[in-house]
């Protein structure tokens, strides 16, 4: 899937659950740079409550990592999401990677946030 589709099939999420897989997936990525050589924080985990309900039920939720460049994997049995370094240059690339998609989270969660001010002032919520 394409960035273009991904942000659009996110659209379909309200506003508020945008705002919530943004930072939910910033999290993540800011994790793996802050934290480049530790696996653990480049492994999800099907079963983990927060992936399933912050990011998996989400629409674009899935496949928005899967551009982050995580992989479905199985490790011990159970489904996990991998994102693979083997090499100092896929590394930089990775990175390189996610750096740009943190940018086009910031983009859709600075037009939820507005949509969110607006529905407040409409229906007073």
């Amino acid at each position: 899937m394409s960035w273009e589709k991904c942000v659009r099939y996110m659209t379909l999420n309200t506003a508020a659950d945008i705002i919530d897989l943004n930072e939910i997936l910033s999290k993540i990525v800011n994790n793996i740079l802050g934290n480049p050589s530790d696996q653990k924080f480049r492994e999800l985990k099907f079963s983990y409550k927060t992936i399933q309900s912050r990011i998996i039920s989400r629409k674009g939720g899935f496949e928005l990592l899967q551009l982050f460049g995580f992989i479905a994997s199985v490790k011990d049995g159970e489904k996990v999401l991998i994102l693979e370094i083997s090499t100092r240059e896929q590394e930089d690339l990775v990175f390189q990677n996610l750096n740009q998609s943190l940018e086009i989270l910031r983009s859709l969660f600075h037009k939820a946030e507005k949509l969110m001010i607006i529905l407040k002032s409409i229906y007073l919520i």
